[in-house]
């Protein structure tokens, strides 16, 4: 077995050479005999070892291809020329240790600065390989849990000071990429350093503590052409296959782009029609009164502010992930082209535009608490060679410019503004939605002719990320388009309630009290459907009781809700203070959800599930007790985050008792499992130990391996166990240790 992990300057690269759902057959595993790590521990990358080779098997066409792209416009890099190449890449780290991964690789980026004329290699002739940012998809393996990702030629994102502002941005909380400069060598032009930039992804959002979501980016089809649609550019989806795997995930999909598109059809009509705003001003205001919350977006505009890193406000820049329970729109960062200096004064009136300072304090403390040495140690370890003094100041540059920003910007106002024509001026096909009969419909429509089309999810979702019909655009729902009220079609309606210093969700196929004075929450379905949630609040010395009601469960019966939440009984951004759980006859994906969460639960207690019975994601938790039974799936997933347990007995699993995932660690003192498929497992870069484990009646014991291509193997470390010989199993990237 091999630990392909490897650590770029304490940066994880974390390399894998093939994925398999089969995960006890070692030999259907594809062996990658250009892998050559052979040991478990992380292998240290130094500065002059680490490097990144790109070979282009057909390297002609590359070539010609980068040529006719620079030579046929004079400013941009035409949609025709990113077309993808098939390419092998190898990571090396000195001698003889080096991993080889298939690829298909493509030029990247808008501007011709992505493709490097300076460099003496660039001849017109199909002989060479000139120099290009690339956009690089890994077919197999990944690189430090990355699949997807970007090789920027440095110069293009002022590199040294985007690793910086990454950084910084990273501290204050934002969704920011893993960004890294490194050596890359393309088809033996020699080395030059890259920018290695990760695309927003499942992966990104996952290192960031979010499930899997709409992810929102700016369609610059029409930006870049000499035509009146330039002024059309709107959002899209970037994750459609995410959309399609259900009808409550493509639901989700179609809110977060129908409002946020608002927001843009008013942009343009202000920018481009009445020539009132100025081309940073988005109207976030339509959407805050109708309970949106762009709380978290304003933060990053201030925060690019007081940066000097306006680049990023662009509107054709911002990309977003949108979060259905608390209506909230996230900021993803993107493109800001960071200058990290002082403005200069007076402020020029090109420099005036609306921006909402209302949470400009809270912005100035997150500054002034951001620790020096660790963001040195950060930026230092990321390949740029800053001095502590140069980051202090420029944070005490980036507080003086938002003061600077707040009292010299006097534009302090915006009114929304008429866009329902705005289209009609355009002659061409585009696509509006809307809901008949609770299902989505699509619209192709040219002025005011329109054509009903029905479609299967997959082709919905292609929908919303411009991948249909090419050429013709998504704009947002139909309704909304008219100027009518926004109401968001929902499966189910829910409502909210204040609760601790938080707020509850319950919909109308669920019945509950609260008794305060002894602290026990009752809740009982009346329908299988029924949900509950608690969401961002302190649940001290609570007793919650969730009584369900089964029923066979039915294949066209969704096990998501509205709010992308799997669980009957879920649990978001909860801190647990001694609380008990008890739930028993569920039909959801998973009887008790809990995610983004932390304390101590003193007793939880599931029976009688028809999926899992509990699932905890991305949350850091102490569990006293466990008692499970009779679930039909797993007994319990963990994934994503920190867990401790004392005591856990689990009769009955459907298929694992316990199953760690998704870089955890997971530590139990005393495990009992009676009835499973699978005893334990511990899969994708998770770390399992387990002081005691009596286990009976299970088809394996304990399995370590990998599942996903974006991770490594797992591992098990285990003392007293009564496994019966042959009942474990390891594949090669995964260990599983027994200690006496």
């Amino acid at each position: 077995m091999k630990n392909l992990s490897l650590t770029l300057i304490s940066f994880f690269f974390i390399l894998s050479a093939a994925s398999s759902e089969n995960y006890i057959d070692n030999n259907s595993i594809k062996e990658n005999l250009n892998c050559n790590i052979g040991s478990f521990e992380n292998i240290s990358f130094t500065n002059k070892a680490e490097e990144i080779s790109i070979e282009i098997p057909n390297s002609s066409a590359w070539s010609r291809n980068v040529f006719e792209a620079f030579l046929e416009n004079k400013t941009y890099i035409l949609e025709k020329y990113k077309k993808k190449f098939y390419a092998k890449i190898t990571l090396k780290s000195g001698k003889n240790k080096k991993c080889l991964l298939e690829s298909k690789i493509r030029i990247h980026g808008d501007n011709l600065d992505h493709i490097d004329i300076s460099n003496p290699l660039f001849q017109f002739n199909t002989n060479n390989t000139p120099l290009t940012s690339l956009d690089v998809d890994l077919k197999e393996g990944n690189v430090n849990n990355i699949v997807k990702f970007k090789l920027l030629i440095p110069e293009t994102r002022n590199s040294e000071n985007y690793i910086i502002l990454q950084s910084i941005l990273s501290e204050l909380g934002f969704i920011t990429p893993i960004t890294k400069l490194i050596n890359v060598n393309v088809n033996q032009t020699g080395k030059k350093k890259y920018l290695f930039l990760q695309k927003p992804s499942k992966e990104m959002l996952e290192r960031h503590g979010f499930k899997e979501g709409p992810i929102l980016a700016v369609d610059e089809t029409y930006l870049w052409l000499k035509t009146k649609r330039k002024d059309t550019y709107l959002p899209k989806l970037v994750n459609n296959k995410w959309a399609s795997t259900s009808d409550e995930h493509l639901r989700i999909s179609k809110e977060a782009l129908d409002v946020i598109s608002l927001i843009y059809l008013d942009y343009h009509q202000r920018h481009a029609v009445e020539k009132t705003s100025h081309i940073y001003e988005l109207y976030y205001k339509i959407l805050e009164n109708e309970g949106y919350d762009f709380s978290a977006v304003k933060k990053y505009d201030l925060s690019l502010i007081a940066l000097n890193s306006q680049h990023g406000l662009h509107p054709n820049n911002r990309k977003f992930y949108f979060d259905p329970l608390g209506k909230k729109f996230v900021p993803i960062s993107n493109d800001e082209d960071p200058l990290l200096k002082k403005y200069e004064l007076p402020l020029s009136i090109n420099d005036q535009f609306f921006i909402d300072f209302s949470l400009a304090d809270e912005v100035l403390f997150d500054l002034s608490n951001i620790d020096i040495d660790k963001l040195y140690s950060k930026v230092n370890l990321l390949g740029v060679e800053v001095s502590r003094e140069r980051l202090k100041h420029i944070l005490i540059d980036a507080k003086s410019n938002l003061k600077i920003y707040r009292k010299n910007n006097k534009k302090n106002e915006l009114s929304s503004v008429n866009y329902s024509n705005y289209f009609k001026k355009i002659d061409a096909e585009v696509f509006f939605s809307k809901y008949k009969k609770n299902k989505i419909i699509f619209e192709k429509c040219r002025f005011d002719k329109c054509e009903e089309i029905e479609l299967e999810n997959e082709e919905k979702s292609k929908i919303f990320s411009n991948k249909k019909d090419k050429g013709v655009q998504y704009i947002t729902d139909s309704s909304f388009y008219k100027g009518e009220k926004i109401v968001i079609k929902k499966n189910n309606n829910f409502s909210i309630s204040n609760f601790e210093n938080g707020n509850i969700y319950y919909n109308d196929k669920v019945k509950f009290n609260i008794d305060s004075k002894n602290r026990i929450i009752t809740i009982n379905q009346i329908n299988p459907e029924g949900r509950f949630v608690f969401y961002n609040t302190n649940l001290k010395n609570y007793k919650i009781i969730f009584n369900g009601i089964k029923k066979k469960y039915l294949k066209d019966q969704s096990s998501i809700s509205d709010f992308n939440l799997t669980g009957c009984l879920t649990f978001k951004n909860v801190f647990f203070n001694t609380a008990e759980i008890f739930v028993k006859n569920t039909d959801c994906e998973d009887a008790v959800n809990i995610v983004n969460s932390s304390g101590v639960i003193n007793m939880t207690e599931i029976s009688d599930t028809s999926s899992d019975a509990l699932d905890v994601d991305f949350s850091q938790l102490n569990f006293n007790k466990i008692n499970i039974s009779n679930a039909l799936n797993d007994c319990i997933d963990f994934s994503f985050g920190k867990y401790e347990a004392k005591d856990i007995n689990l009769l009955s699993c459907g298929d694992k008792g316990v199953s760690v995932g998704e870089k955890s660690t997971f530590n139990v003192d005393n495990l009992s499992i009676n009835k499973s498929k699978i005893a334990f497992a511990s899969k994708d870069s998770s770390l399992s130990s387990i002081k005691s484990l009596f286990s009976e009646n299970y088809e394996y014991c304990l399995l370590a391996y990998r599942k996903k291509q974006e991770f490594s193997g797992g591992k098990i470390t285990i003392k007293k166990n009564n496994c019966l010989p042959k009942t474990s199993f390891s594949d090669k990237y995964s260990n599983i240790r027994f200690i006496k």
